[in-house]
């Protein structure tokens, strides 16, 4: 029987093509599954965006969509981290939280995380550009607010 953790790894690591991370991809899972990382999930999706669902008082679940990647393999890794982010941030004030704010704040979080990997040091100029793409949107509409 294979272990499921295991299972999610090695799904993340070929569906993402992330040949050449695997080391990367098992510490960051690991952590993330973590019983000191309370009421996390972590799932991998056949969609094309990734995301968290998150309300209080309830896990968060972490949808890693790798369905249709254009960009990089690597950012898998950042989706990861982001909406990892979006877990250490808490859940969202539905209506009062604004949408770029959270945003952010999830991209500060991962920023911080990715420190802890020496593997992924050199590949900073990746992130950010991967998080500017990703920000250009929320920066568009700066006043929305978290509405689910």
């Amino acid at each position: 029987m294979i272990d499921p953790k295991q299972q999610l790894k090695e799904e993340l690591i070929d569906r993402g093509k992330l040949q050449g991370f695997e080391n990367i991809i098992s510490a960051i899972v690991d952590k993330i599954l973590l019983p000191a990382t309370p009421n996390c999930k972590l799932a991998c999706f056949d969609c094309s965006k990734s995301k968290i669902t998150q309300e209080e008082g309830k896990d968060s679940l972490i949808q890693i969509g790798i369905k249709d990647r254009k960009s990089e393999p690597i950012t898998v890794i950042w989706d990861i981290l982001h909406e990892y982010g979006h877990h250490l941030s808490g859940a969202p004030k539905v209506g009062v939280d604004l949408r770029l704010k959270r945003e952010e704040l999830a991209w500060e979080k991962a920023y911080e995380e990715l420190q802890n990997y020496p593997e992924l040091q050199n590949q900073k100029e990746s992130f950010n550009d991967y998080k500017e793409v990703c920000l250009k949107d929320y920066r568009a509409n700066p006043d929305l607010v978290v509405s689910h």
